[in-house]
């Protein structure tokens, strides 16, 4: 639920911030960035809870889990890197505003998933009895 309220508050501080204030910034492919940051954190999120249940029927370690969410991570910023070469090389329309834009969802979202992560570790902690 906190992803979806992310997700609504920073595509409509964006679009306000954008189309009020700086319009000559505005980008038509804006609306693209928030959607592809929330599934690909639906994904992440998704993965992780798949990993807590495999941990506690006792398939994988602690250690596999948190090594996955580090592969996951670093997909993400080499697919992140991917999309934003592809625009400013094919696109080439408001670099800027791109780059900016797309650099502050990336590090929201990447928050988000950091304290998923962290939740995930305190739960497992507590399910282990470890302070």
């Amino acid at each position: 639920m906190l992803m979806v309220f992310t997700f609504l508050g920073m595509w409509l501080i964006g679009e306000l911030i954008l189309q009020l204030w700086v319009p000559q910034y505005y980008f038509d492919f804006y609306p693209v960035i928030p959607v592809m940051f929330m599934v690909i954190t639906l994904i992440n999120t998704n993965y992780l809870r798949r990993w807590e249940k495999k941990l506690d029927n006792g398939e994988i370690t602690r250690t596999k889990v948190f090594s996955y969410f580090m592969v996951g991570k670093m997909v993400k910023m080499l697919f992140c890197v991917v999309v934003m070469f592809c625009y400013l090389k094919f696109v080439n329309v408001q670099r800027g505003a791109f780059v900016i834009s797309f650099m502050l969802y990336y590090l929201v979202f990447l928050t988000y998933e950091t304290m998923a992560q962290y939740g995930f570790e305190r739960r497992q902690r507590e399910r282990n009895g470890v302070c």
